[in-house]
């Protein structure tokens, strides 16, 4: 008996996660493989289904339209530039125009499209719209990002365009009563901190670049003492120099520092390079630190990049450029609820 199920675009779509970004051919493995296949079985199936509901539903003909217009606006480039990509790259052992239709196009052949009714086609109108907000699964939603021209290059785009997810503490455990937020790139992970004091990390699909929001405390002394002897901007303007940069990371190269404002409070920032010892080798990475003063607490968030075939400090810094407004759109999103408390 063949399948029966609209639904089916989403069922082909579901297999292995793990992606991370577009890899060399000659280093693809299978999990690549399959995720690139998760893709095209959505769209693929996704396209047939479409076309089955305008077929045999008339009067639905211009809202699959519609749906289908505004997915391809908005990942249609990822569709072509990774088709592009495996057409490129095949090979006697890869043959990506043969895989297609034998593994993608005729399993969708077998597929009964008879019983579908009215209502599960309407469902399935609202689900290529849902795909098109970037309801999709992540691994799948990060090969469309990845292969994306505009996300490639402007990664600050995917957040402008509305692709995006919030974090927010609940002031318990590590966030030691501070109730904060940020928002970031919905293809990015976000994961507790393995120290006692990061809060939560976020990072790139590729892992090339990654941020964490830090919560300390300020003995109480020192806070007093502070407080007396010192300004909040006499104490910003310590956090931000090269002399406690060179302190707190010996070996850092002090780059440049300022003052900015998040969630209306006057925040210093520093950027460095740093060369940080690993089991594999020595690794550096071009880092921007905005400190915060709330509360009795310092607040940091941390941009970092740095990857694998990154090296030279010139290349260093065409990665950190390419990222840098992304990271102050981060900044930007940055609150505290707790300042309403």
């Amino acid at each position: 008996m063949k399948p029966t199920a609209l639904a089916l675009s989403i069922a082909l779509a579901l297999l292995e996660p793990g992606f991370a970004a577009p890899p060399d051919a000659r280093t693809m493995s299978d999990k690549m493989t399959r995720n690139f296949f998760s893709v095209f079985s959505l769209f693929e199936a996704q396209e047939r289904s479409l076309d089955v509901i305008i077929a045999r539903f008339p009067d639905l003909r211009q809202d699959a339209t519609m749906a289908r217009v505004e997915f391809d606006q908005a990942f249609g480039a990822s569709i072509k530039a990774l088709d592009d990509f495996l057409t490129d790259n095949s090979s006697p052992d890869f043959d990506w125009s043969t895989l297609k239709e034998t593994r993608i196009r005729a399993a969708l052949g077998e597929m009964d499209f008879s019983q579908v009714s009215r209502q599960e086609a309407l469902d399935y109108i609202e689900t290529v719209k849902k795909r098109t907000k970037g309801d999709i699964p992540q691994h799948i939603y990060q090969v469309l990002v990845a292969f994306h021209p505009l996300y490639s290059r402007e990664p600050h785009m995917e957040i402008v365009n509305g692709y995006s997810r919030e974090y927010t503490s609940d002031g318990t455990g590590k966030s030691l009563g501070i109730k904060v937020s940020i928002e970031y790139p919905r293809s990015w992970e976000a994961a507790d901190g393995r120290r006692p004091h990061i809060l939560q990390n976020f990072e790139s699909p590729d892992c090339s670049a990654s941020a964490g929001i830090t919560v300390s405390r300020i003995p109480p002394l020192w806070a007093r003492l502070w407080a007396r002897l010192f300004s909040e901007q006499d104490n910003l303007n310590y956090l931000s120099s090269k002399e406690y940069i060179e302190e707190e990371m010996p070996g850092a190269i002090f780059l440049a520092s300022g003052k900015t404002t998040i969630a209306g409070k006057t925040a210093a920032f520093c950027d460095a390079m740093v060369t940080r010892s690993a089991p594999a080798g020595d690794f550096t990475d071009r880092q921007r630190t905005y400190c915060i003063l709330h509360k009795g607490k310092l607040v940091t968030l941390t941009f970092h990049v740095g990857a694998a075939g990154i090296h030279t400090p010139d290349e260093m810094n065409a990665a950190f450029l390419k990222y840098e407004k992304l990271f102050g759109l981060m900044a930007t999103s940055l609150d505290f609820f707790d300042k309403y408390e």
